[in-house]
């Protein structure tokens, strides 16, 4: 699995701030993942269990922004600007699972979403099927990645919300069991106007600076798994077959 201790020797990046009145410890960014069993009528968080007979699950990822420990209200001070990112499901061996349906934006309003297409795909290394830059070979974890940015659209009031979506895809589950645990590299990279994101940052905004105050923020990810376990029947089938392969034993 890729954990985030991968990513966590961080270089600060550039702060692009004219007379900023807050530091870079008041404000901090989650990325946490949502996952949907019925096409996206429904989102639970975190830790979910699905039988071996689901299809597929929609999985999404999201930041959140917090100042001083608090979730930035709709509309509040800092907002999310910029980010660079492989995003990964990964299991303990390598299975069948696929992903499709992959979508990114420049403005996602949660639960409202403007999400569209962009220039990415799914691959496998190994035991990860990773969303990245399409036709990217490089190493996971490094450039070039899935790049999203908030700006160019207050429409309906994406610029404001907190937390966004950054990322949805559609995952075909092969029906093989155990976890598959999602995590991301957030990757280094200078954003129009030129402002740095180091490894494992993103960029946020502060909307009370009269001149466009952007700086870097260390991500802080929330894990994730989603597990599959046997259905009722399949797990019916296998109590039976036991029985009946230890009774031709004996």
């Amino acid at each position: 699995m890729i954990r985030n201790s991968t990513i966590t020797n961080i270089a600060v990046g550039t702060v692009v701030c004219v007379a900023c009145t807050s530091t870079l410890a008041q404000v901090t960014v989650q990325s946490s993942w949502l996952f949907s069993t019925d096409n996206g009528t429904s989102w639970l968080p975190g830790l979910i269990s699905v039988p071996d007979s689901q299809p597929s699950v929609l999985i999404r990822m999201q930041v959140t922004v917090f100042e001083n420990g608090t979730q930035v209200p709709f509309g509040g001070r800092w907002r999310f600007t910029d980010a660079m990112f492989e995003a990964y499901s990964t299991t303990s061996t390598s299975n069948g699972d696929t992903a499709s349906s992959i979508l990114q934006h420049s403005v996602a309003l949660l639960p409202e979403t403007s999400l569209s297409g962009g220039n990415n795909a799914a691959r496998r290394v190994g035991n990860v099927l990773a969303i990245d830059r399409r036709d990217d070979t490089t190493p996971l974890g490094t450039f070039p990645g899935v790049f999203v940015t908030n700006r160019g659209s207050g429409f309906n009031g994406p610029l404001d919300a907190n937390p966004l979506a950054l990322l949805q895809f559609r995952l075909a589950l092969d029906g093989s069991l155990g976890d598959r645990n999602f995590s991301s590299a957030f990757l280094p990279f200078t954003a129009t106007g030129g402002a740095t994101a180091g490894i494992g940052q993103v960029l946020v905004r502060d909307t009370q600076q009269s001149t466009f105050t952007v700086q870097p923020v260390t991500v802080t990810q929330i894990p994730a798994t989603l597990t599959v376990i046997p259905t009722p029947t399949t797990l019916a089938l296998f109590t039976i077959t036991s029985l009946f392969t230890t009774r031709r034993r004996r």
